[in-house]
């Protein structure tokens, strides 16, 4: 199993890689602009540099880098400036929450991304989980939107201490509202507006507006409803359960036959807004029901023949989330692979019954891993094949019992 895990991640690799194109664009060098070809990783941090090719047909790739390059863009789907500029870093997580309202700056030499460019320009900057938002008008240069997370360390009057807990210095805000005035944007609009990139579009689109500057352009803006889909699954899958007896009183150290079984469920996933969108997220909650019945026999080593019967009833919901990777064929197709961790989050119960029910055992299902690869086409249905590892069903005391099960699934996507 490690090996083919191994396999499948060296070739989701080399497909990401395959998929990454280069495609049409430009970059600005000592006020000198070139035409050409830039390899579009849609990058999710800003990056530092890029390669280029001056035609498709060069096998040979050019790296330049932000000392030499001032802006650069690819078509219309993103587009960086270079600003030597003073940033500030403090993060969202509470490991790398400021101690400090005030904002501790640092200049650095940055490709900050264009999000929409016209009277009002926005930018960011991402490097990990750090997000970081810039603006600038044409009368305000360049310059960073404050908002920092900080604890608060003031003393409560009286007590001699601190409560330690998280504020907020929002200062954006007062930033928008001095940089952004205009009829169109009122107060309320200004403290409604989150440190978000979509709100903050909301409030640039509605500036630029109101100020005639029809020309402004965003650049690559996809929305959540482009990035989420919800989908209804239903699949069939071929499972065998085994059951090991350890004292070997009822000989049940066996496979019981195979059955078929049916599953019906949902699934919502989540494109991730980088790499081209070949990653994705997903939660796929799915009933399937299991029974099975088994007569056998066995010697008691005395030389009698002792019969034996057993039933299982096994229900449950199980609960895939996981990690998809897309390879896409052309605009509406595409095959795919991805892993998941299975969780039986509702029911899950077992029941053995063995002798028509002279000895019964209850169990609750574990977790399992599931693994799986298929084809989507025409962005609406998908069929997967899909693999599930041992799952531990029992577990009473040194008895065991293992479900497997291989199947299809097909999914239709409602939106």
């Amino acid at each position: 199993m490690k090996k083919q895990l191994l396999v499948l991640f060296l070739l989701a690799c080399s497909f990401t890689q395959a998929q990454i194109t280069f495609e049409k664009g430009y970059f600005i060098s000592n006020g000198s602009r070139t035409e050409c070809y830039i390899r579009n990783i849609d990058w999710k941090d800003n990056p530092s540099e890029f390669e280029y090719k001056n035609a498709l047909e060069e096998t040979v790739t050019k790296t330049v880098n932000i000392n030499t390059v001032e802006e650069f863009g690819i078509d219309d789907s993103s587009k960086y400036k270079r600003f030597k500029i003073n940033i500030e870093k403090s993060g969202n997580d509470i490991n790398n929450v400021s101690k400090s309202s005030t904002p501790k700056w640092k200049q650095e030499t940055l490709f900050l991304k264009v999000l929409i460019e016209g009277e009002a320009t926005l930018y960011s900057y991402t490097e990990g989980n750090l997000y970081k938002y810039f603006f600038e008008t044409k009368s305000i240069p360049a310059e960073q939107l404050v908002r920092i997370k900080y604890i608060n360390t003031d003393l409560i009057p009286g007590k001699g201490y601190s409560d330690d807990s998280v504020k907020e210095n929002n200062q954006f805000r007062q930033q928008l509202f001095n940089g952004l005035k205009c009829d169109a944007i009122s107060e309320n609009d200004i403290k409604n507006t989150s440190y978000t990139k979509s709100s903050l579009l909301r409030i640039f689109k509605k500036y630029n507006s109101s100020t005639g500057s029809n020309t402004a352009i965003s650049y690559g803006e996809k929305s959540d409803k482009d990035l989420l889909a919800v989908k209804i699954t239903a699949g069939v899958d071929q499972t065998s359960l085994k059951l090991t007896d350890p004292n070997k009183y009822y000989n049940a150290s066996n496979d019981i036959t195979g059955k078929t079984t049916f599953k019906i469920g949902a699934e919502l996933e989540y494109t991730l807004p980088f790499n081209k969108n070949t990653w994705s997220v997903f939660i796929n909650p799915a009933y399937q029901k299991y029974e099975a019945e088994k007569n056998y026999t066995r010697d008691n080593g005395l030389g009698v023949i002792l019969l034996h019967s057993l039933k299982v009833d096994y229900s449950f919901i199980e609960l895939p989330i996981g990690i998809r990777h897309h390879i896409f064929l052309n605009k509406t197709s595409k095959i795919f692979i991805n892993g998941a961790f299975v969780f039986n989050a509702f029911g899950g119960s077992a029941t053995f019954n063995f002798d028509n029910g002279k000895t019964i055992f209850e169990g609750n299902s574990r977790n399992n891993f599931a693994f799986g690869a298929g084809y989507s086409f025409q962005n609406r249905y998908s069929i997967e094949f899909r693999v599930n590892t041992g799952r531990e069903i029992l577990g009473y005391q040194q008895w065991s019992s293992k479900y497997n099960s291989v199947g299809v699934l097909l999914g239709y996507r409602l939106f």
